[in-house]
């Protein structure tokens, strides 16, 4: 797996009055699908389906996942069968997200709502147990190999930073990389989508130790909950494409970049050199444009 992803400093007279240093580490460059956190915390899962002889993939996701277009890709390449178990319905016509995970030969398999609620209060055990001869990978990838992939995005060159900051959705990938920090140095996870016990959920996932290092989880940006948006937040988006040639996706790190340049604003990370990691997700702009009847770029 390609890591030596390029880190982007982001000039704005903004941040130099404040006395920041904003960096943007470009893990959304790896793949066009396969990209940011996503490659990372399926690379050790395909690895041990293999070690296993499992030839089969299972995995779940909602139906405009970045999970389950990587898991189809990543599938494909290593010569391995995937089946997606989609919350919700299956409609006429398939949006981008699933276009493609089908195109990469995926099988996709649609669960009601309230089925695949079910399925996942009991940590999707049924959906896994359906599929005895399959090697199941949970929803965004979130067990203990996903955690330890994610620790590799932690390269050599974030130690030269002070505050790292990161969108969290499962928490899978702010986990993986609290592992990985170093002496000094704080992680900021950024929420998108509600939900106040998300340390909870991802505490199984560390060890004593990782929980005594400097660590915060803001939940002022979700902008209302997972998907959930608004003209302030598209507006950032765009104007920041704009000033800095780089895509930011409105569901993880439009919200993580917008966060953190408010808090610069406020001067809450004054004089500090803040890393932020693009996890990707791009690949999902063009369904949430179709969904909403809106063009951000």
């Amino acid at each position: 797996m390609r890591k030596n992803t390029r880190i982007h400093e982001i000039v704005s007279d903004d941040l130099s009055r404040a006395g920041n240093q904003l960096f943007i580490k470009r893990d959304d460059e790896l793949d066009p699908m396969i990209s940011g956190n996503k490659l990372y915390k399926l690379d050790q899962n395909l690895r041990q389906a293999v070690v296993e002889g499992k030839r089969t993939i299972v995995t779940v996701g909602g139906a405009f996942s970045n999970h389950i277009a990587a898991t189809a890709k990543a599938c494909k390449q290593e010569g391995l069968a995937s089946i997606g178990i989609i919350r919700g319905e299956r409609t006429s016509g398939l949006n981008p997200t699933l276009r493609f995970a089908e195109s990469q030969g995926m099988k996709l398999e649609f669960r009601s709502r309230s089925a695949f609620r079910s399925s996942r209060q009991q940590g999707f055990q049924d959906f896994s147990t359906a599929f005895p001869d399959a090697y199941f990978i949970p929803e965004g990838g979130a067990n203990q190999l996903g955690v330890e992939g994610a620790t590799a995005m932690y390269s050599e060159e974030c130690r030269a930073f002070d505050v790292l900051c990161v969108a969290m959705g499962t928490g899978t990938t702010f986990a993986g990389i609290l592992k990985a920090l170093q002496p000094g140095q704080q992680l900021i996870g950024f929420p998108v989508l509600k939900n106040d016990h998300i340390l909870d959920e991802i505490s199984p996932f560390l060890s004593p130790e990782d929980l005594t290092k400097r660590h915060e989880i803001n939940t002022d940006y979700h902008f209302g909950g997972y998907a959930k948006w608004n003209e302030t937040l598209i507006s950032f988006l765009r104007e920041f494409w704009i000033q800095h040639s780089i895509k930011l996706d409105p569901i993880y790190t439009g919200k993580l970049l917008y966060g953190v340049s408010e808090l610069v604003a406020l001067k809450k990370l004054e004089g500090k050199r803040i890393l932020c990691f693009h996890t990707g997700g791009i690949q999902g702009v063009s369904g949430f444009e179709e969904r909403f009847g809106i063009k951000i770029f």
